[in-house]
């Protein structure tokens, strides 16, 4: 009898740590490690404070491509709208854009998706002056075509986007 309760105490001691150990890996906060190792939304759903759940839903989103991710962030409008900015450039989709509510931020979405496309007519979006001259300069370098350049209105960064795009040329 007593080796048969000793096995039995040995097995529920056994079953305790195994359980135990499994609840600390499920319930655990995930390092950032591990996030960015294998993103899934669920390890963001362990984060206790608001703020560390939407970095790691940014994170996640980044890497999964998924608008409907960025959505979940709510406290932090500037992280967002780098987030749906992200998603727009990597799906090179303009329309995700629309959703960013600060100009400057979405300015700066249209210039990335811009660029990525290809396309200098999306640098028409762009309000800010300064920022669609940024963006002519980025198409045309990532382009390497030189009457991209002309649409840029401020006389030294045209000068600079000739130089950069005819030094790329020599080599």
């Amino acid at each position: 009898m007593a080796t048969t309760t000793k096995i039995l105490i040995g097995i529920l001691i056994f079953g305790f740590l195994a359980g135990g150990i499994l609840a600390w890996q499920y319930f655990r906060t995930p390092t950032w490690e591990e996030i960015m190792e294998n993103p899934r939304l669920s390890k963001c759903d362990k984060f206790r404070e608001q703020a560390m759940k939407d970095y790691c839903y940014r994170i996640v989103a980044d890497a999964k491509q998924d608008l409907f991710i960025c959505d979940k962030i709510q406290q932090d409008q500037l992280l967002k709208n780098s987030c749906y900015r992200a998603v727009a450039i990597a799906k090179q989709d303009l329309s995700i854009c629309d959703k960013i509510q600060e100009q400057r931020e979405k300015d700066f979405c249209y210039r990335g998706v811009a660029t990525e496309k290809q396309a200098p007519s999306i640098c028409d979006k762009i309000q800010d002056q300064e920022r669609k001259n940024s963006c002519y300069q980025a198409v045309a370098i990532a382009k390497q075509d030189l009457s991209i350049c002309d649409k840029i209105l401020d006389q030294g960064i045209k000068d600079d986007c000739y130089e950069v795009i005819a030094a790329t040329k020599q080599r």
